[in-house]
């Protein structure tokens, strides 16, 4: 089972409501972002939809509440990893992570409308096949064959369409 370290984890012994309130909320930004058209939101409500589930997750499986210090962002998506079984959550959550900040303490970043989608679309399959949100919140711990066809679905995907970054055309 995966280790909680004490810097980043306190035990904490949830109720049933208290964890199903934590995964309403991801599903209530999920909501958001699939309403909105606007690339940005889209991503920032997915986003932050990814980081609601993970801690209705480590609060369901772990039995422990994340501490809001630096780095709890990373662990959160660490952890989703390990107990999903599945690397794609934490590469994908560090990439949307680290565009997040850039946004956000570098001046902005762009976001294309086909990113967004796809991080949407990425954040909305981890979130609902793994019962994080208020119809489901049973955890589907092993589940290496779907995570498998879905890890070389994103492959093929990433080679056959590739994400242009504004930055990278910058330098053209």
């Amino acid at each position: 089972m995966t280790k909680f370290e004490t810097k980043y984890f306190t035990r904490f012994n949830f109720t049933e409501d208290q964890i199903i309130r934590y995964s309403n909320n991801a599903s209530r930004d999920l909501e958001i972002a699939e309403e909105n058209r606007r690339p940005e939101v889209k991503f920032t409500y997915s986003y932050n939809a990814l980081i609601k589930g993970g801690i209705a997750l480590v609060a369901k499986i772990g039995k422990v509440k994340i501490r809001s210090i630096p780095g709890h962002h990373i662990k959160i998506s660490e952890k989703m990893s390990d107990i999903l079984k599945d690397s794609s959550v934490n590469e994908i959550g560090n990439a949307m992570r680290m565009k997040r900040n850039e946004d956000f303490y570098a001046g902005g970043v762009f976001i294309s409308e086909k990113e967004s989608e796809d991080y949407y679309i990425f954040v909305k399959e981890v979130v609902q096949n793994n019962g994080i949100n208020q119809e489901n919140i049973v955890f589907f711990v092993q589940r290496a064959e779907y995570t498998t066809s879905r890890h070389i679905y994103h492959q093929i995907r990433s080679i056959s369409e590739p994400t242009l970054d504004i930055n990278e055309l910058c330098k053209i």
